[in-house]
């Protein structure tokens, strides 16, 4: 008969001994990986963060382009856009003795000692692109007369009553638009405040484009 060797029984003791060293283990194992991933992931969080406060900033500075962006970007003619204004803060700058008057600088603006149908001739206009032009002037008048804006062409440079545009205006304050819409306009302009002799007194000159290229420039005047 061979050796007889006793046989050792698993009681319920050792299987409880087993399944706590389980759960230590596991508890042990999850401890080490949290230490090392915390930081990477305290890191990521950083990178996220950083990340939305970029983009933030970045869509913040979209919604509000600067002001040489806008001034680039220049619209086209309508409200808003920049006209060519003679007036008594401007000195007038550029507006010319015509035939048959006299011009002063005063306190309250442009004085016209004019002996009978006074003219004045206004810079040279930028026209590329531009085919319809306003003219707004506040005058003063001595009696009830017309005011009347000439203009020359591509094809006729000299001023003639079929290239102008004649409004009513009586005595007093006056503030009067005349529109030119001319595809042929070449720049020039001449006023002439009335038919009558006598004292005139502008206050105000405006010319402004109504209709342009969108490629075109911005309208300047030439002296």
């Amino acid at each position: 008969m061979g050796d007889t060797y006793p046989k050792r029984h698993h009681g319920t003791q050792d299987l409880c001994r087993i399944e706590r060293f389980d759960r230590l283990l596991t508890s042990v194992c999850r401890t080490i990986i949290l230490m090392i991933m915390q930081p990477l992931f305290s890191v990521f969080l950083r990178g996220v963060d950083g990340f939305f406060v970029i983009a933030l900033l970045m869509f913040f500075a979209g919604c509000n382009p600067s002001q040489h962006d806008t001034a680039a970007a220049s619209p086209a003619p309508g409200p808003g856009v920049p006209s060519i204004q003679f007036s008594q803060a401007s000195g007038f700058e550029g507006v010319r003795e015509g035939g048959n008057a006299k011009i002063t600088q005063t306190a309250d603006g442009l004085q016209i000692h004019a002996s009978d149908d006074p003219q004045l001739l206004l810079p040279r206009l930028e026209v590329t692109g531009n085919d319809k032009w306003v003219v707004h002037v506040q005058i003063s008048s001595p009696s009830d007369t017309g005011i009347q804006i000439f203009y020359d062409t591509t094809k006729n440079a000299a001023f003639d009553e079929a290239h102008s545009v004649r409004k009513p205006i009586r005595k007093g304050d006056n503030d009067v638009t005349m529109e030119i819409n001319d595809s042929d306009f070449g720049g020039n302009l001449r006023l002439d405040p009335g038919d009558m002799a006598g004292e005139y007194l502008i206050k105000l000159i405006e010319v402004r484009p109504t209709g342009r290229d969108s490629s075109a420039p911005s309208p300047a005047a030439s002296p």
